[in-house]
């Protein structure tokens, strides 16, 4: 956050969140090759940027494309952030030691309206807590926090020193100072580092 990234976005994603804006949006179909001169000649003209970031949709729904280009793109010097949905455990393994962070989201079922994933985040933080990682938890009004709290619980178990950042969900951003302190409360015993995070692509009207 902050920083100045080249985005990568792939399409698709079986999650569906409620809360997802890109889900309904299309691609262009593009080689490896393709992708690298496109970023290139970015990194040219607007850089220099912090890392190229490979984000959704859910990138590790194409792993043997997104390995395939991280080596690319980091053959040419550049750093590789990998967002995810931090379900997709089983297929890290062919991605993970070409990336040099990890953005993962944990996704609590009463804010996206989708099933438990706890313990498919669970294998993916066991499987990628040899880099650096960061997580992101997109909360509501309606969020259960005892399932919240038992999420956090599990990141202070595995990855104690993770930094956390809390997202209200985009259309709560006038009203999430009412719940937000009581989230930060639940998070912050257990969690050493827990930051508010906000879409600043939203708010700096780049959507």
């Amino acid at each position: 956050m902050g920083e100045r990234h080249i985005f990568v976005r792939f399409t698709g994603c079986d999650v569906r969140c409620g809360y997802c804006d890109e889900h309904q949006k299309t691609g262009v179909p593009m080689s490896v090759a393709g992708v690298v001169k496109t970023v290139m000649s970015l990194e040219s003209d607007e850089g220099p940027h912090a890392f190229v970031s490979l984000t959704g949709g859910e990138p590790l729904k194409a792993a043997s494309f997104v390995a395939s280009l991280a080596g690319a793109l980091r053959a040419r010097g550049f750093r590789i952030l990998l967002e995810t949905n931090g379900i997709e455990w089983q297929a890290l393994s062919p991605v993970l030691e070409r990336c040099d962070s990890i953005s993962m989201d944990i996704k609590i079922p009463s804010v996206g309206g989708h099933p438990d994933f706890y313990e498919a985040h669970r294998r993916f933080l066991e499987a990628a807590r040899t880099k650096e990682i960061n997580i992101k938890i997109v909360v509501s009004s309606l969020m259960d926090q005892k399932d919240f709290e038992k999420h956090v619980r599990m990141i202070a178990d595995m990855v104690p020193e993770t930094t956390v950042f809390i997202q209200p969900v985009w259309r709560e951003m006038d009203t999430a100072k009412d719940y937000i302190e009581s989230v930060f409360e639940i998070a912050r015993r257990y969690l050493r580092d827990v930051r508010l995070g906000f879409q600043l692509h939203k708010m700096l009207g780049m959507s």
